[in-house]
C-alpha cells in the first residue's frame, strides 16, 4: 500500500509542477520579449535534450563509480 501512496504522490507532484509551469509560460511568457531568430530556436529545441543528456550521463558516472567500490 505504501507503494501505491508514493506512486500517487509522486503523479500529483509532477501534475502539479507542470501546472505550475504552464501558467508561468502563459502569462509571464509575455513579459519576456524574445527575438524571433533561427538561434533561439535552435536553443529553444536544443536545451532541454542536452540537459537530459547531462543529467544521464552524471547519473551514470554515479552508479559506475558506486559500482566500482
Amino acid at each position: 500500500m505504501n507503494f501505491m501512496s508514493d506512486q500517487l504522490g509522486f503523479i500529483l507532484k509532477v501534475l502539479l509542477l507542470s501546472l505550475g509551469f504552464s501558467i508561468v509560460i502563459k502569462y509571464g511568457g509575455q513579459l519576456v520579449a524574445i527575438a524571433p531568430t533561427n538561434l533561439n530556436a535552435i536553443l529553444g529545441i536544443t536545451i532541454l535534450p542536452l540537459l537530459i543528456a547531462i543529467g544521464l550521463i552524471l547519473r551514470l558516472n554515479l552508479k559506475d563509480q558506486s559500482n566500482v567500490k
